[in-house]
């Protein structure tokens, strides 16, 4: 504090002031849209849908409501929680992922963007696949969510004909807490009390938390090559990071509308490599095989973790050696 002069404590507290009031702005912005979906989806009226999505961190198994200390110190059995809200309905699907399923193997490449859009997708084609707009809420992670791979599957959607217009959001970096946290919170509460020594258990766990959350499980959807797809017809966007609004329509193809906040000019920028490319509606991106588990994960499994697993789930959660 005495290091800092007067003036220089002012500007912080002016500066923290206008970050919590451009926070609260984005989280009206994202209530709003949750009203209007649901007043839509009560009405009858399916042609919005609101989405929201994130990922949790990775269940383990086996888990036990006493947990015994040795496992503490083990790489146990990850499972990957990833959820889908549909805000219209109150739904929320939960994508369990086990570490023989995923894109890489052991557990890898889960948090890319073709594991994203893989498993939004299957939300979006089940719940609105041919609804004229939809609307998107993620957090800021350029990793999973933030990128022109995402970019560019929303404007296939439109390019495609499958929406007129789409919507995609974030909100403050810090302040992205969502319904969708609040699913994860109700499945972590039941799972710290309940013994799971299999995935079979884990999803019961996830059925049972709320009456609006149900379990995904692989291969209900697909895996696909959606990087390798997009990145031939559509370009990155300058300065992504800064931008918190993305808008394409259909009258407008190639064409995505950005905002640095919600209250902020528009500006407009082309996301396409060639403008006169035409997409065929069912050309889609190449399928990808899961990556299965090493034998090398699997002698660990079996020599380490085994011995805390209850016998009847011994050889469902680690099985015998290669």
């Amino acid at each position: 504090m005495d290091s800092r002069t007067e003036d220089e404590k002012l500007q912080g507290t002016a500066n923290l002031r206008e970050h919590i009031v451009n926070a609260q702005k984005e989280r009206e912005v994202y209530n709003k849209c949750i009203v209007y979906a649901k007043g839509l989806f009560e009405t009858g009226d399916r042609r919005h849908s609101h989405f929201t999505f994130d990922f949790s961190q990775n269940l383990s198994l086996p888990h036990h409501s006493r947990q015994m200390g040795p496992t503490y110190f083990m790489t146990l059995r990850k499972v990957q929680l990833f959820g889908v809200r549909n805000d219209g309905t109150s739904t929320q699907y939960n994508f369990l992922v086990d570490e023989n399923e995923t894109i890489g193997p052991d557990g890898t490449q889960t948090h890319g963007p073709n594991a994203v859009i893989s498993m939004v997708d299957w939300v979006i084609e089940r719940d609105h696949a041919e609804g004229p707009t939809i609307s998107l809420h993620a957090d800021n992670c350029p990793g999973q969510n933030k990128n022109y791979y995402m970019l560019g599957y929303l404007m296939w959607r439109v390019l495609t004909g499958r929406q007129e217009k789409i919507e995609y959001m974030m909100q403050i970096p810090g302040h992205a807490r969502c319904h969708v946290d609040a699913g994860f919170a109700r499945i972590k509460q039941l799972y710290r009390r309940t013994d799971t020594d299999a995935l079979g258990q884990l999803t019961e766990v996830v059925n049972q938390s709320s009456s609006t959350s149900q379990c995904i499980r692989y291969p209900t959807w697909t895996w696909r090559d959606w990087k390798g797809f997009l990145k031939t017809y559509f370009k990155p966007l300058q300065g992504i990071r800064k931008y918190q609004y993305f808008r394409m329509s259909r009258d407008h193809p190639g064409m995505v509308v950005v905002k640095e906040s919600c209250e902020k000019a528009e500006e407009t920028f082309s996301i396409m490599k060639s403008n006169n490319f035409q997409f065929e509606r069912g050309h889609l991106p190449q399928v990808l095989q899961p990556g299965g588990m090493s034998a090398a994960r699997r002698r660990y499994l079996y020599s380490t973790v085994r011995p805390y697993v209850r016998p009847i789930f011994q050889d469902e959660t680690c099985p015998g050696e290669p």
